[in-house]
C-alpha cells in the first residue's frame, strides 16, 4: 500500500488522469477521496448532511409515530437520524450480551412476588385461625412497670394466675417466639369471676439474638448459648443450643441464616441453623499427624513419640503417644499451620513414670525435620532409630503442657470470629504458643483457604467491606492493621 500511495504522489495530473490509476480500483479508497473533495467543494452534498437525494421526507415523517421515536429525536436528533433514518446501529458482540425475553423475564417477576408474598399470607392464615399458642410468656406488671407475675401459656393456649389484687390496675404483655409482642396498657383482676384478656399474636419476620459464653469453675454443666427470639424477646430454647461447650467467639451470617461459635480453646467452628437451633457439620481448624517409628534395619519399632514446640529457641513438650504394634502414632487435633518438633524414645510409657535411678538410660530420637500441619490432610512423619544420633538420658516422667477439660494444650486460643458482609467468607484470629493465625474460610465448603501467620497478639477482627481485607488488633500493643486476606501481607498500621 505504501508503494501504491508513493506512486500515485509521483505521478503528474497530465499522465493520463490521477484517476486512472489503479489505488482508485478500491472502493474504501475511491469514496474516501470523493468525501475529502466534496468537502472541500463549494456545493452542499450528502457529505455536508444533504439527504434529500437519499431519504423521502414524507415517508420519513409519516414514520414518526411512537413516542420513543419522538422523544429520540427531542433528546438528541443526531441519534434519532441515524438510528431511525440511516439505520445505523451499533456493532456489538453477541456472545457477549445475556437478552431475556418478555416471557422468561415476566416468569421471573412472577416468582420474585411469589416467593415474597407465600410466607406472608401463610403466616396470616396461621394467626387469623385462632389456633392455640402453648409456651407464649405472659408477664403482668403494676403501672410503673414493676413485675408482678410471669407464667407460660399451657397446651389449650391459656395462661391462669391466682393471688392478683382486685382493686390494682395491671399491664398485661404476651410474648411467643416469631410472633409480634402485644400489650394492653391497663387491666383488673375480677373479685368473682377470673379477668380475662385474649391476644391475638400476628407473627413477625424471623429473627433472633444469641447470647455466649463460657462455663465457669462452678457451673461447667450451665449453659453457654442463648437464643432469645425478635422482636418479642421471647427465650427460644433448642437442646443442641444450650449443650455448647463454649461460646468464646460468635459469628452471625444473615445471608445463610448460621450462627459460627467457638470455644476459648477450640480445635472446629460449629455451625448453627439460626432457625431451627440444629446443629450442622462443624468446620474443622486442628488435623491429624501420623508418625511412624522405624529401626536401624527399616522395620518397625516400639517407642513413646513426642511432639514439642520451639518457643524461643526451647523445646516445650505438648503431646506424647505410644505407638502400637505396626510402629505407628496418630496424634489427632493439632492446629492447622502449626509445626512441631516430633521425637521419640526407646522406653515404654510404664518406665517414664519411674525415677531416674529406677528407670535407667532413655535414648531420644528426632526426626530430620520439624513438621508443618495442613489443613483438611494428614500429616505425616518419620523417626528413625538411628544409634550414632540419638541423644542419652535418664528417665522420669516428662513435663507435658497441659490442656484443660474442654481441649488440649495444641488447641487455638481463639480471639474473635467475623463473616465478611461481601465476600460471605469467615474470618477466625488466635494464637497458639508459636504463632498467631488468620484462617480465611469459605463457610459453605467447610474448607480453610488460607492460614496466613500473624502477630502472637493478634485479636479482634473487623471486614473492611471490600471483600478483600480486614482491620484486626494488636492487643499486645494497643495497635491495629489492615491485612490483605488474600496475601496475608499488612497494607497498613496505626
Amino acid at each position: 500500500w505504501e508503494y501504491d500511495a508513493a506512486s500515485l504522489l509521483a505521478s503528474s495530473p497530465a499522465e493520463l488522469g490521477r484517476r486512472q490509476h489503479p489505488m482508485f480500483a478500491d472502493p474504501a479508497f475511491r469514496h474516501g477521496v470523493e468525501l475529502s473533495a466534496a468537502r472541500r467543494g463549494a456545493a452542499f452534498t450528502r457529505f455536508d448532511g444533504n439527504l434529500s437525494g437519499i431519504i423521502d421526507s414524507d415517508s420519513a415523517v409519516a414514520d414518526i409515530v411512537s413516542a420513543t421515536r419522538l422523544e429520540t429525536w427531542a433528546t438528541c436528533p443526531r441519534k434519532y437520524l441515524f438510528e431511525q433514518l440511516l439505520e445505523v446501529s451499533v456493532v456489538t458482540e453477541p456472545e457477549q450480551i445475556l437478552r431475556l425475553s418478555a416471557r422468561d423475564r415476566g416468569h421471573l417477576v412472577h416468582e420474585a412476588i411469589d416467593r415474597f408474598y407465600r410466607p406472608l399470607i401463610a403466616n396470616r392464615k396461621a394467626w387469623e385461625s385462632g389456633e392455640p399458642l402453648p409456651g407464649t410468656l405472659i408477664e403482668i406488671r403494676g403501672l410503673q412497670g414493676q413485675l408482678v407475675a410471669a407464667g407460660h401459656t399451657e397446651a389449650d393456649g391459656v395462661a391462669r394466675f391466682e393471688g392478683l389484687a382486685t382493686d390494682i390496675a395491671y399491664q398485661i404483655s404476651a410474648r411467643a417466639a416469631g410472633h409480634q409482642t402485644l400489650h394492653v396498657p391497663s387491666m383488673q383482676a375480677g373479685a368473682e369471676t377470673p379477668g380475662e384478656v385474649t391476644f391475638v399474636l400476628p407473627t413477625a419476620p424471623q429473627g433472633a439474638i444469641f447470647v455466649g459464653g463460657v462455663p465457669g469453675r462452678d457451673a461447667a454443666t450451665s449453659p453457654t448459648l442463648a437464643m432469645i427470639d425478635l422482636p418479642s424477646l421471647a427465650p427460644v430454647r433448642h437442646p443442641q443450643v444450650e449443650a455448647s461447650e463454649g461460646a468464646w467467639a460468635l459469628a452471625a451470617d444473615p445471608a445463610r441464616g448460621r450462627l459460627y461459635v467457638a470455644d476459648e480453646l477450640a480445635t472446629e467452628v460449629q455451625v448453627f441453623d439460626v432457625q431451627t437451633g440444629r446443629l450442622d457439620a462443624a468446620i474443622p481448624l486442628a488435623f491429624s499427624l501420623r508418625v511412624e517409628v522405624r529401626d536401624a534395619n527399616d522395620r518397625p519399632a516400639s517407642a513413646v513419640v513426642q511432639l514439642s514446640w520451639r518457643v524461643r529457641g526451647r523445646d516445650v513438650l505438648v503431646r506424647v503417644r505410644e505407638t502400637d504394634t505396626s510402629g505407628i502414632a496418630v496424634f489427632d487435633d493439632l492446629i492447622a499451620g502449626s509445626s512441631y518438633v516430633v521425637s521419640a524414645m526407646t522406653a515404654s510409657a510404664e518406665n517414664l513414670g519411674r525415677t531416674a535411678e529406677s528407670a535407667g538410660p532413655v535414648a531420644l530420637h528426632q526426626a530430620s525435620d520439624p513438621v508443618t500441619i495442613e489443613p483438611h490432610r494428614t500429616a505425616h512423619a518419620t523417626v528413625r532409630l538411628q544409634s550414632d544420633r540419638a541423644q542419652m538420658f535418664y528417665g522420669g516422667e516428662p513435663r507435658l503442657l497441659a490442656g484443660n477439660d474442654r481441649a488440649p494444650a495444641t488447641s487455638l486460643v481463639v480471639a474473635d470470629m467475623a463473616v465478611d458482609p461481601v465476600s460471605g467468607l469467615l474470618y477466625v484470629t488466635g494464637a497458639d504458643l508459636e504463632r498467631g493465625h488468620l484462617f480465611v474460610i469459605d463457610p459453605d465448603e467447610r474448607r480453610i483457604l488460607h492460614d496466613w501467620r500473624m502477630w502472637a497478639g493478634v485479636g479482634d477482627v473487623v471486614p473492611r467491606g471490600d471483600g478483600q481485607s480486614v482491620y484486626i488488633a494488636d492487643r499486645a500493643f494497643s495497635t491495629g492493621s489492615l491485612v490483605d486476606v488474600t496475601t496475608g501481607k499488612v497494607r497498613s498500621s496505626a
